[in-house]
């Protein structure tokens, strides 16, 4: 028994060296890239070096000398010893010249910066870029950006490794200045699409109201929108819904109805009320944000109305009277 076993550890041994060879050949045809010489962790290897080393010298004192164990080892540590040698940069073209010990103290003192950066992806949450992009446009829906609250937001950002590009957040800002409400609303929407843990959505609805309380002071404008952003973020959560609103845009002819179909189409559902017709949004949070969307439809001369859910039955005065008309 004790032979058969011996014999099993033999072939270990050998599929220990073809494994070996397979990766060193993978990397070996690559050495010249600096990409691939940047890839290797030689902090890792380093730390996998030792325990071979020691490893091979237990197998090799022992009483009953473990020749397979030793052998193993010293594939294992040669392997290292290659990756070391790749990842140093020696085979990248320029670099042989400025001597072994050289590069692989410049490699590691590179991949000083680099060491914490698996850790920290475990404590960023899944959508930081979106989450900072959502307090960015908070932040700015008053047309000002205090320094206490770039600070608040900085914060966060540094924390998740994430650079800020105030610029372009201004620029974004501006070209979105006609109804920055809306980009704001649709980007909470298709943050929380993403699927967020609920702690995660519940913390970002506290960090918004710190955020526009960092100044010491709430606009008209970052309360209507916190008072749309707590809906949406309540309605993710599975609180108790708040009142919802409903802008009913209410076509007075037939022109009316084929352009409201045509152009409004994907923003508007047509529903059957009390004999007549009229396009209804999707739910809102905010009387105040469904008024703010009324102005959009009325600017085209479109009669339009904010309308609670148990108020759509009752909407049959609204529609003969401009039926009648």
């Amino acid at each position: 028994m004790k032979n058969f076993v011996e014999q099993f550890i033999w072939v270990a041994l050998i599929l220990s060296i073809i494994e070996n060879y397979l990766v060193i050949n993978k990397i070996w045809k690559r050495k010249h890239e600096k990409v691939v010489a940047d890839s290797v962790s030689i902090y890792g290897k380093l730390f996998g070096l030792l325990p071979a080393i020691i490893f091979a010298l237990y197998f090799i004192a022992k009483t009953d000398v473990d020749v397979p164990g030793f052998l193993q080892r010293v594939v294992v540590a040669i392997s290292i010893v290659v990756f070391i040698w790749v990842g140093s940069g020696w085979f990248v073209r320029g670099e042989r010249n400025r001597g072994l010990f050289s590069l692989i103290r410049n490699a590691l003192k590179s991949e000083n910066s680099e060491v914490g950066d698996l850790a920290k992806s475990f404590f960023r949450p899944s959508s930081a870029d979106a989450i900072i992009d959502i307090l960015g446009q908070v932040a700015l829906i008053d047309q000002e950006l205090d320094k206490r609250e770039k600070e608040f937001i900085k914060s966060f950002a540094d924390a998740w490794n994430i650079d800020i590009d105030w610029k372009k957040i201004h620029e974004d800002h501006s070209k979105n200045e006609a109804d920055p409400f809306q980009k704001l609303r649709n980007s909470m929407q298709n943050y929380l699409r993403t699927s967020p843990p609920q702690a995660q959505v519940e913390q970002l609805g506290d960090v918004l109201i710190m955020l526009i309380k960092a100044d010491d002071k709430i606009s008209n404008e970052e309360q209507l929108i916190m008072d749309e952003l707590k809906g949406l973020i309540d309605e993710y959560l599975g609180r108790e819904k708040a009142s919802v609103f409903h802008v009913a845009v209410v076509p007075q002819d037939t022109e009316q109805e084929k352009a409201i179909g045509t152009l409004l189409q994907n923003e508007l559902k047509k529903e059957k009320i009390a004999g007549g017709s009229a396009y209804l949004s999707e739910p809102f949070f905010s009387e105040q944000y469904a008024e703010i969307v009324c102005e959009r439809y009325r600017a085209l001369n479109i009669f339009t109305v904010v309308v609670k859910p148990d108020q759509i039955s009752l909407s049959k005065a609204i529609v003969n009277s401009f039926k009648t008309r």
